[in-house]
């Protein structure tokens, strides 16, 4: 196993107090086809995207942000370069309404051609890039193969413009380990200093429920899960507990719920409200409608929409499930049926953490 070195490691996400609002293109385009992504099965998701930013319909929906906000704005929406006429116009809009307000999203890298770079450049977007390392094949094209991308990617770093990597794990790319030494092998071979150690990788997030871990999966997600906790208590050991939660994202979560149980027997029940923090600042789409975990529309009805989505979150099972703290109950964008499949699963993984955490600390807690 390669060590990173995690020295100047860049802070690479915007508290959620800096956020002024988030903004987001439905029904965009995407020019790749995640395996995993729910996006896949929407409407218009891999086709032209026809829809067009209403001005007044958005000043109505932010009228509660203050115009000289100095917080951020994210952009999403299928892939945002691929909807370039709305990406305009949004950057236009926030830039003439809240122009103290900084601009940031996430592209899938494969469309960074140099008009797209100097843009970014020239109205100073702060992106990341996804890219799932040795499963990128199960998004699509492997843009890091194309010399004249890398070389955007370079250029906007050395403009502090582009600020981390963004891999999805999930059953086909179930290793934690294997990501981080792709990434370190990739610079290498690039011959291209795509950033400072630990080579910008902002998180190793999970995948949409859908497509995450089946039964024949857990042994991989089991030897994986070794490979986490032991990571997690040396870097715990030096005092790096800041890089362990940017670094590892969601897993930090679930390993600190494990130790709290292992230590209390509490059982831990989801938050009422999304954990996704749509509910901390507003999410709107250019048409001027509040928006939920990017898919559910409704209409700018505030009320409306968050009982809805509390609503989704309390299913029975849901309630006093030990494992409830890790999932955090069903997300609004998928079905009881797709919970249902996946409970066993949240059941497994948690359990295992469990074990190997309890084996850690030399079984002086019980299971």
């Amino acid at each position: 196993m390669i060590e990173p070195d995690y020295n100047n490691f860049i802070p690479y996400s915007t508290p959620v107090s800096d956020c002024a609002f988030d903004i987001i293109i439905p029904g965009a385009a995407c020019n790749m086809k995640c395996k995993y992504c729910f996006g896949e099965h929407c409407v218009n998701i891999r086709n032209n995207c026809n829809t067009v930013l209403n001005p007044k319909a958005l000043d109505n929906a932010l009228k509660s942000v203050d115009k000289n906000t100095k917080g951020t704005v994210s952009i999403w929406g299928g892939e945002p370069l691929f909807n370039g006429s709305q990406l305009k116009d949004i950057v236009s809009y926030v830039k003439s309404n809240y122009p103290n307000a900084g601009l940031e999203m996430m592209v899938n890298g494969s469309l960074l051609t140099d008009e797209w770079t100097k843009f970014i450049i020239d109205n100073h977007i702060i992106i990341g890039i996804s890219h799932d390392g040795p499963g990128q094949k199960y998004r699509g094209v492997d843009f890091l193969e194309n010399p004249a991308i890398c070389n955007n990617i370079y250029n906007l770093r050395q403009e502090k413009l582009f600020f981390s990597f963004n891999t999805v794990y999930h059953r086909l790319n179930s290793s934690t380990s294997k990501i981080i030494e792709y990434f370190m092998r990739k610079e290498d071979e690039l011959k291209v200093e795509l950033g400072v150690s630990p080579r910008l990788i902002r998180y190793i997030n999970k995948a949409s429920d859908p497509f995450i871990f089946r039964p024949e999966d857990y042994p991989i997600m089991d030897a994986d899960i070794e490979y986490v906790v032991s990571l997690y208590l040396r870097k715990l050991l030096d005092n790096d507990s800041k890089f362990i939660k940017k670094y590892l994202g969601y897993l930090d979560r679930v390993i600190n719920l494990v130790i709290t149980d292992l230590s209390s027997n509490k059982t831990f029940v989801f938050n009422k409200n999304p954990h996704c923090g749509c509910l901390e600042y507003p999410h709107v789409t250019i048409t001027g409608d509040t928006v939920f975990c990017n898919s559910v529309v409704e209409s700018g009805n505030l009320e409306r929409a968050k009982n809805m989505v509390t609503g989704f979150k309390r299913f029975p099972k849901c309630e006093t499930c030990s494992v409830a703290g890790i999932c955090q109950g069903l997300c609004s964008a998928l079905t009881y049926e797709q919970l249902e499949k996946n409970c066993d699963m949240h059941i497994h993984y948690y359990t295992k953490y469990k074990e190997v955490i309890n084996r850690y600390y030399g079984n002086k807690t019980s299971s």
